[in-house]
């Protein structure tokens, strides 16, 4: 995926609203904000190929280097780095991905996350993470269908979202189920690039009672950028 481009991360407004309003006796818990509320924006101008760390760099300079060694093998197809400018929480921040290798396919992987046995994960919160399963080429999409609801059935009703009603850059996904409480917002999200195989991302992200979502806000544009560049290898 080139991520030199113009994306929002959206969802149309996100569900949860009669979930949340249950009981008449109990305090009203705050609506989630969904991963919409927070859309990152890349800037074309900020983004470019990067070489290694430099000895004055200071956030994730450790995760970097990791997968950094992970991203040799990588495909020479794309740069082995790539920064975008992005609106996170209400502030325009720059954010540094690693062309980095999973069991079969590559992505780029922002400082902030890190990939381990094919699950993507902030570093302050690993809660808040993203699980990647590649698909077999005959993958039926309504037995995933049902697989996806049976699967979110727990945490609430599940909703089905498509096309611009998921948002960049995730669009595209084949399928889009979302379910979520007070607690907690769940993605099941099929995922096929055009000629490649397909994947499954299964997105897990606690949801703060008091209406604070600074690291979902960080989370959300971050996982869904690095999950829109996956490639088989």
């Amino acid at each position: 995926m080139n991520m030199n481009h113009l994306y929002t991360i959206g969802l149309s407004t996100i569900l949860l609203g009669t979930v949340l309003t249950g009981c008449s006796n109990q305090e009203p818990v705050p609506t989630p904000v969904s991963p919409a509320a927070n859309s990152g924006t890349a800037n074309p101008a900020a983004s470019g190929e990067e070489a290694g760390n430099s000895s004055g760099e200071k956030s994730g300079e450790a995760g970097i280097a990791v997968q950094q060694d992970n991203s040799e093998a990588a495909s020479a197809d794309r740069p082995p780095t790539q920064t975008n400018e992005m609106l996170i929480n209400g502030e325009l921040s720059k954010h540094r991905a690693v062309l980095t290798e999973g069991e079969g396919y590559s992505l780029y992987v922002y400082e902030e996350l890190q990939l381990k046995n094919n699950r993507l994960f902030m570093k302050s919160n690993p809660e808040y993470y993203a699980e990647i399963e590649p698909l077999p080429a005959d993958f039926n999409l309504d037995e995933l269908r049902q697989q996806g609801k049976k699967e979110l059935a727990a945490t609430s009703e599940v909703k089905e979202y498509s096309g611009d009603t998921i948002g960049e850059p995730l669009t595209d996904a084949r399928l889009f189920l979302q379910a979520g409480n007070e607690k907690l917002l769940q993605n099941f999200v099929v995922w096929e690039p055009k000629g490649e195989q397909g994947f499954i991302f299964r997105m897990h992200q606690p949801l703060d009672p008091s209406g604070e979502q600074t690291i979902g806000g960080l989370f959300g544009p971050l996982v869904y950028d690095s999950l829109a560049s996956v490639h088989e290898k």
